[in-house]
Protein backbone atom coordinates (compact mmCIF):
# COMPACT_ATOMS: atom_id res chain seq x y z
CA UNK A 1 0.00 0.00 0.00
CA UNK A 2 1.27 3.49 -0.91
CA UNK A 3 0.17 6.82 0.55
CA UNK A 4 -0.14 9.65 -1.95
CA UNK A 5 -0.12 13.03 -0.21
CA UNK A 6 -0.88 16.45 -1.70
CA UNK A 7 0.28 19.59 0.17
CA UNK A 8 -0.86 23.02 -1.06
CA UNK A 9 0.61 26.35 0.14
CA UNK A 10 -1.12 29.69 -0.51
CA UNK A 11 0.52 33.13 -0.93
CA UNK A 12 0.40 33.73 2.83
CA UNK A 13 2.33 30.53 3.54
CA UNK A 14 -0.67 28.68 4.88
CA UNK A 15 -0.62 25.00 4.02
CA UNK A 16 -3.28 22.37 3.76
CA UNK A 17 -2.99 18.76 2.76
CA UNK A 18 -4.93 15.69 1.73
CA UNK A 19 -3.89 12.12 1.16
CA UNK A 20 -5.16 8.83 -0.19
CA UNK A 21 -4.00 5.24 0.01
CA UNK A 22 -3.23 3.49 -3.27
CA UNK A 23 -3.18 -0.30 -3.13
CA UNK A 24 -0.94 -1.88 -5.80
CA UNK A 25 -1.57 -5.59 -6.34
CA UNK A 26 0.10 -8.17 -8.52
CA UNK A 27 -2.11 -9.30 -11.38
CA UNK A 28 -2.68 -12.82 -12.57
CA UNK A 29 -3.95 -14.70 -15.59
CA UNK A 30 -5.09 -18.29 -16.03
CA UNK A 31 -4.07 -20.93 -18.56
CA UNK A 32 -6.07 -23.93 -19.72
CA UNK A 33 -5.10 -26.02 -22.71
CA UNK A 34 -5.98 -29.07 -24.79
CA UNK A 35 -9.73 -28.97 -24.16
CA UNK A 36 -10.37 -31.50 -26.95
CA UNK A 37 -14.10 -30.83 -26.98
CA UNK A 38 -15.65 -33.71 -28.95
CA UNK A 39 -13.14 -36.33 -27.74
CA UNK A 40 -14.73 -39.77 -27.46
CA UNK A 41 -17.60 -38.97 -29.84
CA UNK A 42 -16.93 -40.34 -33.37
CA UNK A 43 -18.98 -37.59 -35.06
CA UNK A 44 -19.77 -34.76 -32.67
CA UNK A 45 -23.30 -33.37 -32.81
CA UNK A 46 -25.04 -33.82 -36.19
CA UNK A 47 -23.61 -35.66 -39.20
CA UNK A 48 -20.37 -34.44 -40.77
CA UNK A 49 -17.57 -32.10 -39.67
CA UNK A 50 -19.20 -28.95 -41.09
CA UNK A 51 -22.28 -29.18 -38.85
CA UNK A 52 -22.99 -25.56 -37.99
CA UNK A 53 -24.95 -25.79 -34.78
CA UNK A 54 -23.80 -26.08 -31.19
CA UNK A 55 -23.00 -29.63 -30.12
CA UNK A 56 -24.22 -31.75 -27.26
CA UNK A 57 -23.14 -31.57 -23.65
CA UNK A 58 -21.19 -34.43 -22.12
CA UNK A 59 -18.43 -34.85 -19.53
CA UNK A 60 -15.80 -32.81 -21.43
CA UNK A 61 -18.11 -29.81 -21.79
CA UNK A 62 -19.12 -30.22 -18.13
CA UNK A 63 -15.44 -30.21 -17.12
CA UNK A 64 -14.91 -26.96 -19.01
CA UNK A 65 -18.01 -25.46 -17.36
CA UNK A 66 -16.50 -26.30 -13.93
CA UNK A 67 -13.38 -24.32 -14.88
CA UNK A 68 -15.42 -21.35 -16.11
CA UNK A 69 -17.50 -21.40 -12.91
CA UNK A 70 -14.37 -21.44 -10.71
CA UNK A 71 -12.80 -18.52 -12.60
CA UNK A 72 -15.99 -16.45 -12.44
CA UNK A 73 -16.21 -17.03 -8.68
CA UNK A 74 -12.53 -16.28 -7.97
CA UNK A 75 -11.13 -13.84 -10.55
CA UNK A 76 -11.78 -10.74 -8.43
CA UNK A 77 -10.13 -11.94 -5.22
CA UNK A 78 -7.19 -13.46 -7.12
CA UNK A 79 -6.97 -10.49 -9.51
CA UNK A 80 -7.15 -12.74 -12.60
CA UNK A 81 -7.40 -10.43 -15.59
CA UNK A 82 -7.73 -12.84 -18.52
CA UNK A 83 -7.58 -16.51 -19.54
CA UNK A 84 -5.30 -18.03 -22.18
CA UNK A 85 -6.69 -21.12 -23.96
CA UNK A 86 -3.50 -22.63 -25.34
CA UNK A 87 -4.68 -24.66 -28.34
CA UNK A 88 -6.40 -27.94 -29.23
CA UNK A 89 -9.72 -26.36 -28.39
CA UNK A 90 -11.46 -28.99 -30.51
CA UNK A 91 -10.67 -32.67 -30.90
CA UNK A 92 -11.22 -33.14 -34.65
CA UNK A 93 -11.76 -29.54 -35.86
CA UNK A 94 -15.50 -30.00 -36.38
CA UNK A 95 -17.41 -26.73 -36.72
CA UNK A 96 -19.78 -27.78 -33.93
CA UNK A 97 -16.86 -28.49 -31.55
CA UNK A 98 -15.66 -24.89 -31.92
CA UNK A 99 -19.20 -23.55 -31.52
CA UNK A 100 -19.81 -25.48 -28.32
CA UNK A 101 -16.50 -24.34 -26.85
CA UNK A 102 -17.29 -20.71 -27.68
CA UNK A 103 -20.71 -21.04 -26.05
CA UNK A 104 -19.07 -22.15 -22.78
CA UNK A 105 -16.05 -19.80 -22.83
CA UNK A 106 -18.30 -16.81 -23.54
CA UNK A 107 -19.79 -17.34 -20.08
CA UNK A 108 -16.49 -16.09 -18.62
CA UNK A 109 -16.77 -12.67 -17.01
CA UNK A 110 -13.22 -11.81 -18.12
CA UNK A 111 -11.72 -12.04 -21.63
CA UNK A 112 -10.09 -15.17 -23.00
CA UNK A 113 -7.35 -15.43 -25.63
CA UNK A 114 -7.89 -18.49 -27.89
CA UNK A 115 -4.80 -20.05 -29.49
CA UNK A 116 -5.03 -22.58 -32.29
CA UNK A 117 -3.55 -26.09 -31.96
CA UNK A 118 -2.81 -28.95 -34.34
CA UNK A 119 -6.15 -30.67 -33.57
CA UNK A 120 -7.92 -27.48 -34.67
CA UNK A 121 -6.59 -27.59 -38.25
CA UNK A 122 -7.86 -30.60 -40.23
CA UNK A 123 -11.64 -31.31 -39.93
CA UNK A 124 -12.52 -34.99 -39.70
CA UNK A 125 -14.87 -37.50 -38.16
CA UNK A 126 -13.79 -40.77 -36.56
CA UNK A 127 -14.65 -44.43 -36.87
CA UNK A 128 -16.94 -46.21 -34.43
CA UNK A 129 -14.39 -49.01 -34.07
CA UNK A 130 -11.36 -47.13 -32.73
CA UNK A 131 -10.00 -45.67 -29.54
CA UNK A 132 -10.29 -41.86 -30.03
CA UNK A 133 -6.49 -41.57 -29.71
CA UNK A 134 -5.83 -44.41 -32.15
CA UNK A 135 -2.97 -46.88 -32.06
CA UNK A 136 0.32 -44.92 -31.85
CA UNK A 137 -1.45 -41.93 -33.42
CA UNK A 138 -4.66 -40.94 -35.15
CA UNK A 139 -3.82 -42.18 -38.63
CA UNK A 140 -6.15 -45.18 -38.23
CA UNK A 141 -9.12 -43.42 -36.59
CA UNK A 142 -10.40 -41.22 -39.42
CA UNK A 143 -13.66 -42.08 -41.16
CA UNK A 144 -14.18 -38.89 -43.18
CA UNK A 145 -11.75 -36.00 -43.56
CA UNK A 146 -11.65 -32.56 -45.12
CA UNK A 147 -11.57 -32.68 -48.92
CA UNK A 148 -9.61 -30.55 -51.36
CA UNK A 149 -11.12 -27.07 -51.63
CA UNK A 150 -13.06 -27.27 -48.36
CA UNK A 151 -12.19 -24.93 -45.46
CA UNK A 152 -9.50 -25.90 -42.99
CA UNK A 153 -10.22 -25.69 -39.29
CA UNK A 154 -8.24 -22.43 -39.07
CA UNK A 155 -10.99 -20.75 -41.14
CA UNK A 156 -13.66 -22.14 -38.79
CA UNK A 157 -11.51 -20.89 -35.89
CA UNK A 158 -11.22 -17.38 -37.38
CA UNK A 159 -14.96 -17.07 -37.95
CA UNK A 160 -16.12 -18.50 -34.63
CA UNK A 161 -13.61 -16.96 -32.22
CA UNK A 162 -12.95 -13.61 -33.91
CA UNK A 163 -15.30 -12.45 -36.69
CA UNK A 164 -18.52 -13.64 -35.04
CA UNK A 165 -17.58 -13.35 -31.38
CA UNK A 166 -18.39 -9.79 -30.32
CA UNK A 167 -19.02 -10.92 -26.72
CA UNK A 168 -15.36 -11.79 -26.14
CA UNK A 169 -13.67 -9.39 -28.56
CA UNK A 170 -15.35 -6.47 -26.79
CA UNK A 171 -14.00 -7.70 -23.44
CA UNK A 172 -10.53 -7.85 -25.01
CA UNK A 173 -10.84 -4.26 -26.28
CA UNK A 174 -12.02 -3.08 -22.86
CA UNK A 175 -9.05 -4.65 -21.03
CA UNK A 176 -6.09 -4.07 -23.35
CA UNK A 177 -5.09 -0.68 -24.76
CA UNK A 178 -3.55 -2.40 -27.75
CA UNK A 179 -4.38 -5.91 -28.87
CA UNK A 180 -3.05 -6.75 -32.33
CA UNK A 181 -3.67 -9.68 -34.63
CA UNK A 182 -1.47 -10.30 -37.65
CA UNK A 183 -4.49 -11.39 -39.69
CA UNK A 184 -5.99 -7.89 -39.35
CA UNK A 185 -2.90 -6.03 -40.59
CA UNK A 186 -3.39 -4.73 -44.13
CA UNK A 187 0.25 -5.41 -44.98
CA UNK A 188 -0.06 -9.10 -44.02
CA UNK A 189 0.53 -11.01 -47.25
CA UNK A 190 1.03 -14.52 -45.86
CA UNK A 191 -1.41 -17.43 -45.73
CA UNK A 192 -4.85 -16.50 -44.35
CA UNK A 193 -6.18 -17.32 -40.90
CA UNK A 194 -2.85 -17.24 -39.06
CA UNK A 195 -3.44 -16.89 -35.32
CA UNK A 196 -0.57 -14.62 -34.27
CA UNK A 197 -1.34 -11.97 -31.61
CA UNK A 198 0.40 -9.44 -29.40
CA UNK A 199 -0.72 -7.38 -26.40
CA UNK A 200 0.69 -5.71 -23.29
CA UNK A 201 -0.59 -5.46 -19.76
CA UNK A 202 0.98 -4.26 -16.53
CA UNK A 203 4.42 -3.73 -18.08
CA UNK A 204 4.57 -7.24 -19.55
CA UNK A 205 4.48 -8.06 -23.26
CA UNK A 206 2.51 -11.10 -24.39
CA UNK A 207 3.07 -12.67 -27.83
CA UNK A 208 1.01 -15.57 -29.22
CA UNK A 209 2.56 -17.56 -32.07
CA UNK A 210 1.07 -20.00 -34.58
CA UNK A 211 3.53 -22.75 -35.55
CA UNK A 212 0.90 -25.31 -36.58
CA UNK A 213 1.34 -27.17 -39.85
CA UNK A 214 -1.48 -26.84 -42.39
CA UNK A 215 -0.76 -29.85 -44.60
CA UNK A 216 -2.46 -33.19 -43.90
CA UNK A 217 0.82 -35.11 -44.19
CA UNK A 218 2.33 -32.95 -41.44
CA UNK A 219 -0.68 -33.26 -39.11
CA UNK A 220 -2.24 -36.73 -39.08
CA UNK A 221 -0.18 -39.67 -40.47
CA UNK A 222 2.10 -41.74 -38.28
CA UNK A 223 5.40 -40.03 -37.47
CA UNK A 224 4.25 -36.50 -38.36
CA UNK A 225 5.43 -33.53 -36.26
CA UNK A 226 2.30 -31.26 -36.51
CA UNK A 227 4.72 -28.28 -36.54
CA UNK A 228 5.95 -25.87 -39.18
CA UNK A 229 8.15 -22.86 -38.42
CA UNK A 230 6.41 -20.33 -40.65
CA UNK A 231 8.31 -17.30 -41.95
CA UNK A 232 5.20 -15.18 -41.33
CA UNK A 233 5.16 -16.20 -37.67
CA UNK A 234 8.89 -15.48 -37.28
CA UNK A 235 8.32 -12.09 -38.89
CA UNK A 236 5.52 -11.35 -36.40
CA UNK A 237 7.72 -12.37 -33.47
CA UNK A 238 10.55 -10.12 -34.64
CA UNK A 239 8.26 -7.13 -35.19
CA UNK A 240 6.68 -7.40 -31.76
CA UNK A 241 10.00 -7.84 -29.95
CA UNK A 242 11.40 -4.81 -31.76
CA UNK A 243 8.38 -2.71 -30.73
CA UNK A 244 8.22 -3.98 -27.14
CA UNK A 245 11.70 -4.35 -25.71
CA UNK A 246 10.46 -5.00 -22.19
CA UNK A 247 12.13 -6.75 -19.27
CA UNK A 248 9.65 -9.57 -19.32
CA UNK A 249 8.33 -11.35 -22.42
CA UNK A 250 5.69 -14.07 -22.19
CA UNK A 251 5.26 -16.17 -25.33
CA UNK A 252 2.31 -18.48 -25.93
CA UNK A 253 2.60 -21.37 -28.38
CA UNK A 254 0.74 -24.66 -28.64
CA UNK A 255 3.71 -26.96 -29.25
CA UNK A 256 6.49 -26.26 -26.72
CA UNK A 257 9.90 -24.83 -27.65
CA UNK A 258 11.78 -28.05 -26.98
CA UNK A 259 13.71 -30.42 -29.17
CA UNK A 260 14.44 -34.12 -29.09
CA UNK A 261 17.70 -35.89 -29.89
CA UNK A 262 18.87 -39.40 -28.95
CA UNK A 263 21.22 -37.86 -26.37
CA UNK A 264 18.80 -35.20 -25.12
CA UNK A 265 15.23 -36.56 -25.00
CA UNK A 266 13.70 -33.62 -23.16
CA UNK A 267 10.29 -33.94 -24.74
CA UNK A 268 7.63 -36.50 -25.49
CA UNK A 269 7.86 -38.25 -28.85
CA UNK A 270 5.21 -36.17 -30.62
CA UNK A 271 7.16 -32.91 -30.19
CA UNK A 272 10.02 -32.74 -32.63
CA UNK A 273 11.21 -29.26 -33.47
CA UNK A 274 14.75 -29.74 -34.65
CA UNK A 275 17.69 -27.78 -33.28
CA UNK A 276 18.06 -25.71 -36.45
CA UNK A 277 14.43 -24.51 -36.26
CA UNK A 278 14.79 -23.57 -32.61
CA UNK A 279 17.99 -21.68 -33.32
CA UNK A 280 16.08 -19.49 -35.83
CA UNK A 281 13.75 -18.48 -33.01
CA UNK A 282 16.65 -18.06 -30.57
CA UNK A 283 18.43 -15.74 -32.99
CA UNK A 284 15.41 -13.43 -33.06
CA UNK A 285 15.10 -13.42 -29.27
CA UNK A 286 18.80 -12.64 -28.84
CA UNK A 287 18.66 -9.83 -31.40
CA UNK A 288 16.16 -7.82 -29.36
CA UNK A 289 16.42 -9.16 -25.81
CA UNK A 290 20.00 -10.02 -24.97
CA UNK A 291 21.70 -6.75 -25.88
CA UNK A 292 23.69 -4.09 -24.03
CA UNK A 293 20.51 -2.05 -23.46
CA UNK A 294 18.00 -4.80 -22.76
CA UNK A 295 18.35 -8.07 -20.89
CA UNK A 296 15.04 -9.88 -21.38
CA UNK A 297 13.87 -13.03 -19.74
CA UNK A 298 11.67 -15.15 -21.98
CA UNK A 299 8.93 -17.36 -20.57
CA UNK A 300 7.23 -19.68 -23.05
CA UNK A 301 3.88 -21.26 -22.16
CA UNK A 302 2.64 -24.27 -24.13
CA UNK A 303 0.26 -27.21 -24.21
CA UNK A 304 0.24 -30.15 -26.65
CA UNK A 305 2.13 -32.67 -24.49
CA UNK A 306 -0.79 -32.98 -22.01
CA UNK A 307 1.57 -32.79 -19.02
CA UNK A 308 2.82 -30.27 -16.47
CA UNK A 309 6.52 -29.86 -17.11
CA UNK A 310 9.19 -27.16 -16.83
CA UNK A 311 12.25 -27.08 -19.10
CA UNK A 312 15.07 -24.61 -18.49
CA UNK A 313 16.83 -24.90 -21.83
CA UNK A 314 17.69 -21.32 -22.79
CA UNK A 315 17.01 -22.41 -26.39
CA UNK A 316 15.18 -20.26 -27.23
CA UNK A 317 13.30 -19.41 -24.01
CA UNK A 318 14.64 -19.30 -20.46
CA UNK A 319 11.72 -21.30 -19.08
CA UNK A 320 9.41 -23.52 -21.15
CA UNK A 321 6.25 -24.20 -19.16
CA UNK A 322 3.97 -26.99 -20.41
CA UNK A 323 0.48 -27.25 -18.91
CA UNK A 324 -1.60 -30.37 -18.39
CA UNK A 325 -4.56 -31.03 -20.68
CA UNK A 326 -8.12 -30.41 -19.59
CA UNK A 327 -8.75 -33.71 -21.41
CA UNK A 328 -6.70 -35.48 -18.70
CA UNK A 329 -5.35 -38.05 -21.14
CA UNK A 330 -3.12 -40.02 -21.24
CA UNK A 331 -3.69 -40.89 -17.58
CA UNK A 332 -0.01 -41.57 -16.84
CA UNK A 333 0.79 -37.83 -17.22
CA UNK A 334 -2.42 -36.49 -15.67
CA UNK A 335 -2.48 -35.24 -12.08
CA UNK A 336 -5.70 -33.22 -12.05
CA UNK A 337 -3.76 -29.92 -12.09
CA UNK A 338 -5.07 -28.59 -15.40
CA UNK A 339 -5.92 -25.01 -14.35
CA UNK A 340 -2.69 -23.02 -13.98
CA UNK A 341 -2.58 -19.52 -12.49
CA UNK A 342 0.34 -17.24 -13.42
CA UNK A 343 1.00 -14.31 -11.10
CA UNK A 344 2.98 -11.28 -12.27
CA UNK A 345 4.35 -9.83 -9.04
CA UNK A 346 6.36 -6.91 -10.45
CA UNK A 347 8.10 -5.40 -13.47
CA UNK A 348 11.40 -7.15 -12.81
CA UNK A 349 12.05 -10.02 -15.21
CA UNK A 350 12.14 -12.58 -12.38
CA UNK A 351 8.97 -11.38 -10.64
CA UNK A 352 6.66 -14.11 -11.86
CA UNK A 353 5.14 -17.19 -10.23
CA UNK A 354 3.81 -19.83 -12.60
CA UNK A 355 3.47 -22.95 -10.43
CA UNK A 356 0.09 -22.13 -8.91
CA UNK A 357 -2.63 -24.70 -9.62
CA UNK A 358 -6.30 -24.94 -8.77
CA UNK A 359 -7.22 -28.29 -7.23
CA UNK A 360 -10.45 -29.90 -6.12
CA UNK A 361 -11.95 -30.88 -9.47
CA UNK A 362 -13.38 -34.43 -9.63
CA UNK A 363 -11.02 -37.16 -10.79
CA UNK A 364 -11.61 -37.74 -14.49
CA UNK A 365 -12.98 -41.01 -15.87
CA UNK A 366 -13.08 -40.32 -19.64
CA UNK A 367 -15.44 -43.13 -20.69
CA UNK A 368 -16.02 -43.98 -24.35
CA UNK A 369 -17.63 -46.70 -26.46
CA UNK A 370 -16.37 -48.57 -29.52
CA UNK A 371 -17.96 -51.19 -31.76
CA UNK A 372 -16.65 -54.16 -33.74
CA UNK A 373 -18.30 -52.98 -37.00
CA UNK A 374 -18.30 -49.69 -38.83
CA UNK A 375 -21.50 -50.52 -40.69
CA UNK A 376 -24.38 -51.92 -38.61
CA UNK A 377 -27.46 -53.54 -40.14
CA UNK A 378 -30.83 -54.87 -39.05
CA UNK A 379 -30.85 -58.39 -37.55
CA UNK A 380 -27.04 -58.54 -37.35
CA UNK A 381 -25.39 -58.60 -33.94
CA UNK A 382 -23.03 -55.74 -33.15
CA UNK A 383 -20.64 -55.65 -30.21
CA UNK A 384 -20.29 -52.53 -28.08
CA UNK A 385 -17.14 -52.27 -25.96
CA UNK A 386 -17.04 -50.04 -22.88
CA UNK A 387 -13.80 -48.23 -21.98
CA UNK A 388 -12.66 -45.80 -19.29
CA UNK A 389 -9.41 -44.11 -20.29
CA UNK A 390 -8.58 -42.86 -16.79
CA UNK A 391 -10.08 -45.50 -14.52
CA UNK A 392 -9.22 -49.18 -14.03
CA UNK A 393 -12.19 -51.58 -14.27
CA UNK A 394 -11.85 -52.54 -10.60
CA UNK A 395 -12.33 -48.87 -9.63
CA UNK A 396 -15.75 -48.66 -11.31
CA UNK A 397 -18.93 -49.09 -9.27
CA UNK A 398 -21.40 -49.36 -12.15
CA UNK A 399 -22.03 -48.75 -15.84
CA UNK A 400 -25.38 -47.69 -17.29
CA UNK A 401 -25.84 -48.21 -21.04
CA UNK A 402 -28.81 -47.10 -23.12
CA UNK A 403 -29.14 -48.68 -26.58
CA UNK A 404 -32.56 -47.18 -27.25
CA UNK A 405 -34.46 -44.51 -25.33
CA UNK A 406 -36.50 -47.25 -23.66
CA UNK A 407 -33.88 -49.99 -23.37
CA UNK A 408 -31.27 -49.76 -20.63
CA UNK A 409 -28.70 -52.19 -19.21
CA UNK A 410 -27.05 -51.49 -15.87
CA UNK A 411 -23.90 -53.44 -14.97
CA UNK A 412 -22.76 -53.53 -11.35
CA UNK A 413 -19.10 -54.52 -11.06
CA UNK A 414 -19.28 -55.58 -7.41
CA UNK A 415 -22.17 -57.95 -8.16
CA UNK A 416 -20.65 -58.89 -11.55
CA UNK A 417 -24.16 -58.73 -12.91
CA UNK A 418 -25.94 -56.82 -15.69
CA UNK A 419 -29.67 -56.09 -15.48
CA UNK A 420 -31.95 -55.13 -18.38
CA UNK A 421 -34.60 -52.45 -17.91
CA UNK A 422 -37.28 -52.11 -20.60
CA UNK A 423 -38.97 -48.75 -20.11
CA UNK A 424 -41.40 -48.85 -23.04
CA UNK A 425 -41.53 -49.65 -26.76
CA UNK A 426 -38.09 -50.22 -28.30
CA UNK A 427 -36.40 -51.70 -31.38
CA UNK A 428 -33.96 -54.01 -29.60
CA UNK A 429 -34.42 -57.59 -30.77
CA UNK A 430 -31.68 -59.12 -28.61
CA UNK A 431 -29.22 -57.70 -26.08
CA UNK A 432 -26.79 -58.98 -23.46
CA UNK A 433 -23.83 -57.57 -21.54
CA UNK A 434 -21.03 -59.37 -19.71
CA UNK A 435 -18.51 -57.95 -17.27
CA UNK A 436 -16.18 -60.95 -17.03
CA UNK A 437 -14.71 -62.91 -19.91
CA UNK A 438 -12.75 -66.14 -19.86
CA UNK A 439 -9.38 -65.75 -21.58
CA UNK A 440 -7.67 -68.92 -22.80
CA UNK A 441 -3.98 -68.98 -23.74
CA UNK A 442 -2.39 -72.23 -24.94
CA UNK A 443 -5.12 -74.29 -23.31
CA UNK A 444 -4.99 -72.54 -19.92
CA UNK A 445 -8.13 -70.52 -19.05
CA UNK A 446 -8.54 -67.87 -16.38
CA UNK A 447 -10.85 -64.89 -15.68
CA UNK A 448 -9.95 -61.71 -17.53
CA UNK A 449 -11.50 -58.67 -15.82
CA UNK A 450 -12.44 -56.07 -18.40
CA UNK A 451 -15.12 -53.45 -18.85
CA UNK A 452 -18.50 -54.69 -20.11
CA UNK A 453 -18.90 -56.06 -23.60
CA UNK A 454 -22.44 -55.99 -24.99
CA UNK A 455 -23.98 -57.76 -27.99
CA UNK A 456 -27.06 -56.11 -29.46
CA UNK A 457 -29.34 -56.84 -32.41
CA UNK A 458 -31.68 -54.12 -33.72
CA UNK A 459 -35.01 -54.96 -35.37
CA UNK A 460 -35.58 -51.79 -37.41
CA UNK A 461 -33.42 -49.35 -39.41
CA UNK A 462 -32.97 -45.76 -38.27
CA UNK A 463 -30.81 -43.37 -36.26
CA UNK A 464 -30.12 -44.57 -32.73
CA UNK A 465 -28.53 -42.93 -29.73
CA UNK A 466 -26.22 -44.91 -27.48
CA UNK A 467 -25.20 -43.51 -24.11
CA UNK A 468 -22.88 -44.62 -21.33
CA UNK A 469 -22.73 -43.39 -17.74
CA UNK A 470 -19.91 -44.53 -15.45
CA UNK A 471 -19.96 -44.14 -11.65
CA UNK A 472 -16.64 -44.59 -9.77
CA UNK A 473 -16.34 -46.40 -6.44
CA UNK A 474 -14.46 -43.62 -4.66
CA UNK A 475 -17.04 -40.91 -5.43
CA UNK A 476 -20.52 -42.35 -5.85
CA UNK A 477 -22.03 -38.87 -6.14
CA UNK A 478 -20.04 -38.19 -9.31
CA UNK A 479 -20.45 -39.71 -12.75
CA UNK A 480 -19.42 -39.02 -16.34
CA UNK A 481 -21.73 -39.60 -19.28
CA UNK A 482 -21.21 -39.72 -23.03
CA UNK A 483 -23.56 -40.38 -25.96
CA UNK A 484 -23.53 -40.42 -29.75
CA UNK A 485 -25.74 -41.34 -32.69
CA UNK A 486 -25.27 -44.08 -35.28
CA UNK A 487 -27.26 -45.57 -38.15
CA UNK A 488 -28.80 -49.00 -38.41
CA UNK A 489 -29.08 -49.85 -42.11
CA UNK A 490 -31.62 -52.05 -43.82
CA UNK A 491 -29.38 -54.23 -45.93
CA UNK A 492 -25.63 -54.40 -46.29
CA UNK A 493 -22.98 -55.84 -48.56
CA UNK A 494 -21.63 -59.23 -47.49
CA UNK A 495 -19.23 -59.27 -44.55
CA UNK A 496 -15.85 -60.98 -44.86
CA UNK A 497 -13.25 -62.11 -42.36
CA UNK A 498 -9.51 -62.81 -42.74
CA UNK A 499 -8.11 -66.31 -43.27
CA UNK A 500 -4.90 -66.53 -41.24
CA UNK A 501 -3.71 -69.23 -38.84
CA UNK A 502 -0.39 -68.20 -37.23
CA UNK A 503 -0.97 -68.78 -33.47
CA UNK A 504 1.62 -66.15 -32.52
CA UNK A 505 0.24 -63.32 -34.67
CA UNK A 506 -3.25 -61.82 -34.80
CA UNK A 507 -4.78 -59.43 -37.40
CA UNK A 508 -6.71 -56.68 -35.60
CA UNK A 509 -9.16 -54.08 -36.86
CA UNK A 510 -7.43 -50.70 -36.44
CA UNK A 511 -5.14 -52.35 -33.88
CA UNK A 512 -7.98 -52.72 -31.37
CA UNK A 513 -7.21 -55.79 -29.23
CA UNK A 514 -10.90 -56.69 -28.92
CA UNK A 515 -11.45 -57.15 -32.66
CA UNK A 516 -9.72 -60.20 -34.12
CA UNK A 517 -10.50 -60.22 -37.85
CA UNK A 518 -10.16 -64.00 -38.15
CA UNK A 519 -13.38 -64.39 -36.17
CA UNK A 520 -16.67 -64.58 -38.06
CA UNK A 521 -18.38 -62.18 -35.66
CA UNK A 522 -15.84 -59.46 -36.55
CA UNK A 523 -16.28 -59.73 -40.33
CA UNK A 524 -16.19 -56.41 -42.20
CA UNK A 525 -17.66 -54.92 -45.37
CA UNK A 526 -15.90 -51.54 -45.59
CA UNK A 527 -12.31 -50.39 -46.24
CA UNK A 528 -10.42 -50.78 -42.97
CA UNK A 529 -6.92 -50.74 -41.47
CA UNK A 530 -5.64 -54.21 -40.59
CA UNK A 531 -2.88 -54.20 -37.95
CA UNK A 532 -0.82 -57.34 -37.35
CA UNK A 533 0.26 -57.85 -33.74
CA UNK A 534 2.72 -60.31 -32.20
CA UNK A 535 0.35 -61.90 -29.70
CA UNK A 536 2.46 -63.55 -27.01
CA UNK A 537 4.66 -60.65 -25.95
CA UNK A 538 3.91 -58.22 -23.17
CA UNK A 539 2.50 -55.92 -24.32
CA UNK A 540 1.69 -57.17 -27.81
CA UNK A 541 4.20 -55.91 -30.38
CA UNK A 542 3.00 -54.19 -33.56
CA UNK A 543 4.42 -55.70 -36.75
CA UNK A 544 2.77 -53.83 -39.60
CA UNK A 545 -0.43 -52.41 -41.04
CA UNK A 546 -2.23 -51.79 -44.32
CA UNK A 547 -5.67 -50.93 -45.64
CA UNK A 548 -7.89 -53.76 -46.86
CA UNK A 549 -10.94 -53.24 -49.10
CA UNK A 550 -13.42 -55.71 -47.60
CA UNK A 551 -16.10 -53.90 -49.63
CA UNK A 552 -14.44 -55.16 -52.84
CA UNK A 553 -14.05 -58.77 -51.67
CA UNK A 554 -16.13 -61.67 -52.97
CA UNK A 555 -14.96 -64.12 -50.30
CA UNK A 556 -12.93 -64.17 -47.09
CA UNK A 557 -9.57 -62.42 -47.64
CA UNK A 558 -6.84 -65.06 -47.68
CA UNK A 559 -3.57 -64.33 -45.84
CA UNK A 560 -2.62 -67.99 -45.32
CA UNK A 561 0.77 -67.51 -47.00
CA UNK A 562 1.62 -64.29 -45.12
CA UNK A 563 4.91 -64.24 -43.22
CA UNK A 564 4.55 -61.80 -40.31
CA UNK A 565 7.27 -61.46 -37.70
CA UNK A 566 9.15 -58.95 -35.57
CA UNK A 567 12.47 -59.33 -33.79
CA UNK A 568 13.72 -56.82 -31.22
CA UNK A 569 17.23 -58.33 -31.16
CA UNK A 570 17.82 -57.70 -34.84
CA UNK A 571 15.58 -54.63 -35.01
CA UNK A 572 13.61 -56.06 -37.94
CA UNK A 573 9.97 -56.60 -38.86
CA UNK A 574 8.64 -58.64 -41.77
CA UNK A 575 5.38 -58.63 -43.72
CA UNK A 576 5.72 -60.74 -46.85
CA UNK A 577 3.47 -62.59 -49.27
CA UNK A 578 4.47 -64.06 -52.64
CA UNK A 579 1.29 -62.48 -54.00
CA UNK A 580 -0.86 -60.07 -52.04
CA UNK A 581 -4.69 -60.29 -52.23
CA UNK A 582 -6.20 -57.79 -54.66
CA UNK A 583 -8.16 -56.21 -51.78
CA UNK A 584 -4.94 -54.99 -50.07
CA UNK A 585 -3.53 -51.50 -50.68
CA UNK A 586 -0.08 -51.41 -52.26
CA UNK A 587 1.43 -49.08 -49.61
CA UNK A 588 2.01 -50.58 -46.17
CA UNK A 589 3.40 -49.58 -42.77
CA UNK A 590 6.09 -51.53 -40.91
CA UNK A 591 6.72 -50.98 -37.20
CA UNK A 592 10.45 -51.41 -36.55
CA UNK A 593 11.26 -52.53 -32.98
CA UNK A 594 14.04 -50.91 -31.00
CA UNK A 595 17.09 -53.14 -30.59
Amino acid sequence: EYEIKLIATDNDGTTSSTSTILKVQPFSFAIITDLHIGWGIPDYNSEGYNDQDEGQDYYMTERLKMVVKWINENYEKQNIKFVVVDGDISDTAEYSEFLKTREILNQLEIPYIPLIGNHDIWPNTQKLTTDPDGIVGRWNTIKEKRKEGEPLGDEYFEIIFWRENAINTQKIKNLFDSFERQEEHKEHQGPPYFQNYSFSYGGTTFIALDFNARDYKELIPIGCTTIRVWDETLKWLEEKLKENQENKILVFVHQPFVFTTPLFPVSLFWVSLDREELEKITEIFNKYCNTEKVDCKIYSFAGHTHRNHISKLEIPADDVIETEALLQSPPNVSSGNFLRIIQITGNNSTEIEYNIFVSGFPKSINPFITTNKEEITVDKKVKFFVHTKNLFPEDVLSYVLKFDENYQIECNREKEKCEIKELGFHNIKEASCKIQEILCVQGVCFPNNIHPKCEVKYSAPGNYKISLKVIPKENKEYSEEISWYFKIKEKAKPFWKILFSNPNVVPLLNGEKNIDLTQEENSQNTTEWVVFLMKFSSPGTLIGSFQTHFDEATSDVNFSSLIADTNAKSGKSTLYMPEWPKEVERSKILFIPKK
